[in-house]
């Protein structure tokens, strides 16, 4: 009897332990978005790294690239070969090993509220409304990470949100694809 005491005591106090940690990551996604609202213009430098499996060391593929944002609009993206320009009224994607040219006109998301639901940089938090589990870690001196997992019906089983608390900017995302990745022939690819 006694031991059951101490087993309740203990949930107990563990209890508002887990609670503050799902409150710090919904602050933390929020400070996040705020982060890049507030940023005029950045950009980033993007490395795409296919691995074997969620556990595996070996790379299968790995690609660089580069995002730019100015005015909290999107306006370049590149990895490997294919690259997106994003004006006013419409969108530009190129593929330079192909040599394809596909341009579309862009839609306003204001206009569209289910996408103000879609994760993106801005709207980082829209991740944890999703998820249906969310693992603190801290990375190094410098970063700490979100760890978010998901049911098998999304195309990524989990997704690693890794931050400088300082800042508040995204140094890493890591995505875990649910099912196995078909690499097209002639890709890029580590041997």
């Amino acid at each position: 009897m006694k031991n059951t005491r101490v087993i309740i005591v203990l949930v107990l106090m563990l209890l508002p332990a887990l609670i503050v940690q799902a409150q710090d990551a919904v602050k933390d996604f929020m400070l996040i978005n705020k982060a890049y609202e507030n940023a005029r213009s950045y950009k980033m430098n993007v490395n795409y790294t296919l691995y074997k499996s969620w556990t595996s060391a070996e790379i299968l593929q790995t690609q660089s690239g580069e995002v730019k944002w100015k005015s909290n609009k999107q306006i370049y993206t590149r990895i490997g070969e294919s690259e997106t320009y994003r004006f006013a009224d419409y969108m530009m994607q190129v593929d330079n090993q192909t040599k394809r040219v596909l341009l579309m006109a862009v839609v306003d998301s204001d206009n569209y509220p289910e996408d103000n639901n879609t994760p993106s940089i801005g709207r980082i938090d829209t991740l944890l409304k999703v998820c249906k589990k969310v693992e603190y870690t801290k990375e190094s001196k410098e970063n700490v990470a979100y760890l978010l997992t998901f049911d098998k019906k999304f195309d990524y089983g989990k997704v690693k949100v890794v931050f400088n608390p300082k800042t508040y900017l995204i140094t890493q995302l890591i995505f875990f694809y649910n099912t196995a990745v078909q690499i097209p022939e002639g890709a890029e690819t580590i041997d």
